[in-house]
């Protein structure tokens, strides 16, 4: 509605209520599909007796450094794998359509682009990981290939877009 109201009105500016309540649905939906992408993350079951806590590891001037993040394995079957990588496509454009609110600074202006734009580089990385390992050859090529090739494009296009978003007054 209120791009149409803009495109009808170019002088038109949101209402501080619109731009909440859009927010306010984008978050719901990204959150739906976050829901969904981690029913196929692989849960280790917590032991009886947990193991103790590995020593801590210091680097040469004696401050401690800190573990790297455990890494849950995600099991996504064949035929299920275009629908798990659609989802996080989906959150990406979410995250691209944020609206910041009037009175915005410029770090909040560029919130969901930056999300987006993590989100893209990410899917990217894990479609180009995943989609080789395919068993039918036809879906190796023509599966998720459309949403791959715009990710490509919104990685190219986002950081400019940034950019402009930011230092715009």
């Amino acid at each position: 509605r209120i791009r149409a109201k803009q495109e009808a009105q170019p002088a038109y500016r949101p209402k501080a209520v619109e731009i909440t309540k859009v927010n306010q649905f984008l978050d719901e939906a990204v959150d739906a599909f976050q829901h969904f992408v981690d029913m196929y993350r692989k849960e280790k079951p917590e032991p009886l007796m947990p193991p103790p806590p590995p020593p801590p590891v210091y680097d040469e001037s004696g401050k401690e450094v800190p573990a790297a993040p455990e890494v849950v394995p995600i099991e996504v079957d064949d035929d299920e794998l275009g629908v798990y990588l659609r989802a996080h496509f989906y959150i990406a454009r979410m995250h691209n359509k944020w609206l910041p609110p009037p009175d915005a600074g410029p770090a909040e202006r560029c919130r969901g682009l930056k999300l987006a734009l993590e989100k893209f580089e990410w899917l990217r990385g894990h479609a180009r990981e995943k989609l080789p390992l395919l068993k039918d050859e036809a879906a190796r090529s023509t599966l998720f290939a459309d949403e791959l090739a715009m990710a490509d494009q919104m990685v190219e296009l986002l950081p400019e877009q940034i950019s402009r978003v930011h230092y715009a007054r």
